[in-house]
């Protein structure tokens, strides 16, 4: 790796995204006019590229220097080469990103196929692919397939790299959150646990392997309704990340905006709201106002006015949806769950109609893309049936 890919990658990993960009585009740029548009290492500086664009958001020009990459490796090393299953493997996960579900598990599928025929069954990179299949089988709800692999994963990558190994702990991690969706607190929380043990006592306690393992603990507890442990835990998460990553980092972001969630849970509306204001200011100067994670900073700062019973709600929501709809596509999941609060807030203002016109939607469009089976499919049609009938009320938030 020369010195220009280096110095790009270490911007990447500190979330300096447009720097990195911008330092991968002018790379890229020299290695076309000397080594040529078709050299492994030029694609290798377009796959980076597409990489850090993702990391911004930009899913659409990421998706299409993906499949650029993608298909001059074909051509180039060839479709067996691990340089082209890896392009094929970014693919796949901005496809995720996008909520593409079906066609990143598709090409996830082939990937790993691939992967096994070529390196083996017990490859890192094989194990790597497992575990995003896994991850894309959580997302569409598919949770009993979803944690098998995740087990299958854990289990080998224990045997082939150790139970201590960096990808071994991230496999334990991976598993808890499967656990958590599926309502499984305590297995999640106690494997929760004992991969921070075990991050804290292999990588130590500031590195961000870590620290997203606190975060993690911090969630499931929240899901459990242990605030005051999950509120501590979420300060000291985002106290570390501050000082190791420094205030503007994504991940440190992340850590504000989950911090706000959990006093909101408890009705510290007034901390919430400062903190979600704060949060959404960062991430639209750091990320840009159409990042996915921007938007979903608006969103929670809707629902912290929803739950206050400020108007203000509406106006964030409709403006959160409307977004959505441009940056992500009016099927994504996150669009969908935007459609979703908006119904509930517009039958709070008694237009019941409008309110079930919209939830009908919601139903529809979570059936095509998540499945009938899953969660947030199940909730939308029970508050559907619950508003025809004038029945039980339910959560504001899925």
């Amino acid at each position: 790796m020369d010195a220009s890919t280096w110095a790009a990658v270490y911007l990447d990993t500190c979330g300096l995204y447009e720097k990195a960009a911008a330092l991968n585009e002018r790379t890229l740029e020299q290695k076309e006019q000397i080594l040529g548009k078709k050299h492994p290492s030029t694609l290798t500086s377009m796959g980076n590229l597409a990489l850090v664009l993702g990391c911004q958001g930009k899913y659409e020009e990421a998706e299409r220097i993906h499949r650029q990459t993608l298909a001059l490796r074909e051509t180039v090393l060839g479709k067996k080469h691990p340089d082209t299953l890896t392009s094929m493997g970014n693919l796949a996960l901005v496809l995720d990103r996008q909520g593409k579900y079906e066609e990143a598990e598709r090409i996830h599928r082939q990937t790993l196929a691939l992967y096994e025929a070529v390196l083996g069954k017990k490859h890192p990179l094989t194990l790597t692919n497992m575990g995003n299949l896994a991850l894309v089988l959580d997302r569409q709800g598919k949770y009993e397939e979803a944690e098998r692999i995740h087990r299958q994963s854990l289990a080998l990558r224990g045997t082939v790299l150790g139970k201590k190994h960096p990808d071994t702990l991230t496999s334990m991690g991976n598993l808890a959150l499967v656990l958590d969706g599926q309502g499984k607190y305590e297995e999640a929380e106690r494997i929760h646990r004992q991969t921070l043990a075990l991050c804290e006592a292999v990588l130590g306690k500031k590195h961000p392997d870590t620290l997203r393992s606190i975060g993690n603990l911090a969630r499931v507890l929240d899901n459990q309704g242990k605030y005051e442990e999950a509120e501590r835990i979420h300060r000291q998460s985002l106290a570390l990340r501050e000082t190791v990553l420094g205030k503007k980092h994504p991940d440190t972001l992340t850590s504000m905006g989950n911090l706000a969630l959990v006093l909101d849970n408890q009705g510290k509306y007034e901390e919430a709201e400062r903190i979600h204001r704060q949060t959404l200011a960062l991430r639209e100067t750091v990320l840009g106002k159409k990042h996915p994670d921007t938007l979903t900073s608006m969103n929670n700062l809707a629902s912290t006015y929803w739950n206050q019973g400020r108007w203000e709600a509406e106006r964030l929501e409709v403006r959160v949806t409307g977004t959505r709809k441009r940056v992500l596509g009016a099927e994504h999941p996150d669009t969908l769950a935007s459609i979703y609060n908006l119904a509930y807030t517009w039958k709070s203002q008694s237009r019941n109609a409008e309110a079930i016109s919209l939830m009908k939607d919601c139903v529809e469009l979570r059936n095509q893309i998540l499945g009938p089976e899953h969660p947030h499919t199940k909730t939308s049609i029970e508050v559907l049936c619950g508003w025809e009938s004038e029945g039980d009320k339910f959560e504001h938030l899925d």
